[in-house]
């Protein structure tokens, strides 16, 4: 049987320390909860050569963090959700949903798919903001888009633009790709072809 059994709560000042396995166990929801009103909420697990964090960095606005450290959650940081959902690579701060940032000579990503006779695709896909259950109306649909760095700010250099020639409909999508590319002088791409 346990070496331990609590029925009710507990109260436990100082360390508690466990040469074994910690099991919680409910017939209906069992949960761990890890709560600090004024300080860093977080796990740590650690081997011989190396130790990971995870948990709240209320110093990055409460971001849930990954973190490669010893301690706390922000340094090191492997991956960051914020509290608005966005997700971040590479940054402690990111703007958009998924944002992965290198700083070395190396490919930020890579996506392999495999396929038996198929094509290896990504997809990229759109609706419309207004109306997202209409079918995708002329003139729009998903671009890949290029930036580049000036000195002070990221601004477009080229696009890659899949645009609905009509409105979609079942079995019905009318569409052309547009290349786009900023000319010199100028800070807007315009199409080329």
């Amino acid at each position: 049987g346990a070496k331990l059994t609590v029925s009710g709560d507990a109260s436990i000042t100082g360390e508690l320390k466990v040469n074994d396995d910690v099991i919680i166990q409910n017939s209906n929801a069992a949960r761990l909860r890890i709560f600090a009103s004024n300080n860093d909420p977080y796990l740590s697990f650690g081997d011989n050569s190396n130790n990971w964090a995870v948990g709240v960095d209320q110093s990055n606005s409460s971001s849930f963090n990954i973190s490669n450290t010893s301690s706390v959650p922000g340094t090191n940081d492997r991956l960051v959700i914020t509290t608005t959902g966005n997700v971040g690579i590479g940054t402690t701060t990111p703007a958009r949903k998924l944002e992965v940032i290198q700083t070395t000579n190396q490919a930020a990503a890579a996506f392999e798919t495999r396929e038996n006779g198929g094509i290896a695709v990504v997809e990229l896909r759109a609706k419309d903001l207004s109306n997202p259950t209409a079918g995708l109306p002329v003139a729009q649909g998903p671009a890949l888009a290029f930036q580049g760095y000036n000195g002070s700010s990221f601004q477009s250099m080229a696009t890659i633009f899949a645009s609905m020639e009509a409105t979609a409909a079942a079995n019905d999508m009318p569409s052309s790709l547009l290349f786009l590319t900023t000319p010199d002088g100028s800070a807007s791409a315009t199409e080329k072809m």
